[in-house]
C-alpha cells in the first residue's frame, strides 16, 4: 500500500519545495509544513503522517493555482495595453505651429478609440480619425509662446476579462508669433522665397541684440522698412510687424518705391500722372507720401528711356529730402537731391558715361558713395565719398564697393570691387581714416563673387552684415557689428534676408 512506501515522505517534501519555488509560496508557510513532517512522535501512525502531507500538498497546489491564474491574467492584460511608437508634436518640442495636427502612432490600433485632450484647452479640435494605426486629431487656435500638455487615454480589456486604463502624456511649446510693436527689427527667412518654386517657411524677426522675438508666415519675398516694423510682402502689399495689412501694393517698373528713413513713408518715380512709363523720353517725376497714401507729386528730375531709368536711392522724411538717380545702360548719368516738402533742387551732379557704375547714399542724403570705373573698362576703381552740402570729395576707398552707410554716416560696409585683387571679404570701414574695423571672409568657392548685404540700426550705430549669393542657396551667416568693430554672429545659414 502507498502508506507503506518508504519514499513517500521524501517525494511529498520534494513536491512541496517545487511548488514553493515555482509558485512562490511564502517561506513561512513552507517551513510550517516541513516542521510538521519532521515531528517524529512514535505514537503517531503512518496514516496520519500521510494525511497531513497530502493535505499540505493540496493546500500548496490550490494556493499555487490561484497565483498562476493571477499571473496569466496580468500578463494577458499587459499584452493588451496599447503601445505608442511615435507622437507629433514631439515631447518638449518648441516652435510648434498654432494650427496643425496631433498624431499618435500605435504599434497596433487599439480596439477602443482613445481620447485626446490638450491643456490649456485653447482653440478647438477636430473629430479624431484613424490613418492606419495613427490617431489623428486636428487643432486650431492655440496661443503663441504657450506650453501645452497633451493626454491620450483609453480603457482596454484582455481576453481573460481583465480591465485596464491606458494613459500617455507629453508637452510642447508653441511658436513665438508676431514680434512686439515699437522696437527695430531684422528679418530673415530659413526657406527660399526666391526659388523657381518658393518654399513655405516663417520669416524670423530679431531685435538689435540678436534675439529672436517673433515670426510671421507670409508667402513670397519680403522687403523690410529700415526699422523692420513695416514689410513689403510680394503679391500682398504693405503689412505691419504683426502681419496686419497697412496698404496695397504700389507697382512701378522703373525705379520702384523706396522706403523712407522714418519707415512710415516712401518715395517712388513715375510719369507726370503717376503711371508706369510706356515709351521713350518721358519725363520722370518724384512722388512721395505715407504708405497708406495719398502720394504727392514732388518734382520732375530726369526722364525714362529705352535704355535709361530713374529711381530713388534715399528717401528721408526725417531730413526732408530724397536722392534720385538716372542710369543710362551701365552707369549713372545724373544724381539729384530734392527737398520733399517743396520740390526745390538741393544738389545736382552729372557723370561721364560709364565712369560711375552706381551710387549709394546715406539715409539722410548727407553723403554719396560714387563707384568709379577705369577708362579701360576693366573692373571698378576706387569709391569716392562725397559730401552733398558742398559737393566736396571727402574720402576715397581703393578697390572697394560701398554697400551701405551706417545710420550716422560715419562708417560704411564694403565688398571687393569687381575686377580687383582685393580679398574676398566684407568690411566695416571708418571712411574718414580708411581704417578697417572688422572683416568677414566670403564663403569658400565664391572667389570674390559673393554679394554683401547690410542694414543700419535706425537711430543707432550698429550694422547687420551678411555675405553670400542670396540665391536659392541663401547666405551663410548674419553678423551684428558695433561701431568699434566688435561683432557677434546672430544667425547661421542658409538664410534669405528681408533687406
Amino acid at each position: 500500500m502507498i502508506t507503506e512506501d518508504p519514499q513517500l515522505e521524501t517525494r511529498l517534501r520534494h513536491y512541496g519545495s517545487i511548488i514553493r519555488n515555482d509558485i512562490q509560496v511564502t517561506p513561512a508557510l513552507h517551513a510550517q509544513i516541513v516542521e510538521r513532517l519532521d515531528r517524529r512522535q512514535p505514537a503517531r501512525p503512518h496514516r496520519l503522517v500521510m494525511q497531513l502531507a497530502l493535505t499540505a500538498a493540496m493546500l500548496l497546489v490550490a494556493v499555487g493555482g490561484v497565483v498562476v491564474v493571477q499571473r496569466v491574467r496580468a500578463n494577458e492584460l499587459a499584452k493588451a495595453e496599447p503601445r505608442v511608437s511615435s507622437i507629433s508634436p514631439a515631447d518638449r518640442a518648441n516652435d510648434v505651429p498654432l494650427n496643425g495636427e496631433f498624431r499618435v502612432t500605435f504599434a497596433k490600433r487599439p480596439a477602443m478609440l482613445p481620447e485626446l485632450t490638450h491643456t490649456p484647452a485653447d482653440g478647438s479640435q477636430t473629430a479624431p480619425r484613424w490613418d492606419g494605426s495613427t490617431l489623428v486629431v486636428g487643432y486650431t487656435g492655440l496661443r503663441t509662446r504657450q506650453r501645452y500638455e497633451v493626454a491620450v487615454t483609453s480603457d482596454y480589456t484582455s481576453g481573460f476579462g481583465g480591465k485596464g486604463r491606458f494613459e500617455k502624456r507629453w508637452s510642447f511649446t508653441t511658436e513665438l508669433g508676431p514680434p512686439p510693436a515699437g522696437i527695430p527689427l531684422i528679418w530673415y527667412s530659413t526657406a527660399s522665397p526666391y526659388a523657381a518654386t518658393p518654399q513655405a517657411g516663417p520669416w524670423v524677426a530679431l531685435d538689435w541684440n540678436g534675439a529672436v522675438v517673433g515670426k510671421l508666415n507670409p508667402s513670397g519675398g519680403v522687403n523690410q522698412s529700415p526699422d523692420g516694423e513695416r514689410l513689403d510682402v510680394a503679391g500682398v502689399g504693405y503689412v505691419d510687424q504683426a502681419g496686419q495689412s497697412v496698404a496695397a501694393v504700389r507697382l512701378n517698373n522703373k525705379g520702384g518705391p523706396g522706403w523712407s528713413d522714418d519707415s512710415r513713408h516712401f518715395c517712388l518715380v513715375g510719369t507726370a500722372s503717376g503711371a508706369v512709363p510706356t515709351g521713350n523720353s518721358e519725363p520722370a517725376w518724384l512722388f512721395a507720401g505715407p504708405i497708406e497714401g495719398p502720394l504727392r507729386r514732388v518734382a520732375q528730375f530726369g526722364q525714362f528711356g529705352g535704355q535709361s531709368g530713374a529711381g530713388p536711392i534715399a528717401c528721408s522724411f526725417q531730413n526732408d529730402r530724397a536722392v534720385v538717380v538716372e542710369t543710362v545702360i551701365m552707369g549713372a548719368s545724373d544724381v539729384w537731391i530734392i527737398k520733399l516738402s517743396t520740390g526745390a533742387l538741393l544738389f545736382h551732379r552729372q557723370y561721364a558715361n560709364d565712369q560711375t557704375p552706381f551710387i549709394r547714399a546715406s539715409h539722410d542724403g548727407q553723403y554719396l558713395a560714387e563707384q568709379t570705373a577705369p577708362s579701360n573698362g576693366t573692373g571698378f576703381g576706387a569709391t569716392v565719398i562725397r559730401r552733398t552740402s558742398d559737393g566736396r570729395e571727402v574720402a576715397r576707398l581703393d578697390n572697394q564697393t560701398v554697400v551701405a552707410f551706417s545710420w550716422d554716416g560715419l562708417r560704411v560696409v564694403t565688398m571687393p570691387a569687381t575686377g580687383t585683387s582685393a580679398p574676398n571679404e566684407a568690411r566695416l570701414v571708418e571712411w574718414q581714416s580708411g581704417k578697417v574695423l572688422w572683416r568677414l571672409p566670403g564663403p569658400s568657392g565664391t572667389a570674390g563673387g559673393a554679394a554683401v548685404y547690410a542694414l543700419a540700426h535706425p537711430y543707432g550705430t550698429d550694422m547687420v552684415v551678411g555675405i553670400g549669393p542670396q540665391s536659392a542657396d541663401g547666405i551663410d551667416e548674419l553678423w551684428l557689428v558695433g561701431a568699434n568693430g566688435s561683432a557677434k554672429r546672430i544667425a547661421k545659414g542658409p538664410l534669405w534676408l528681408g533687406f
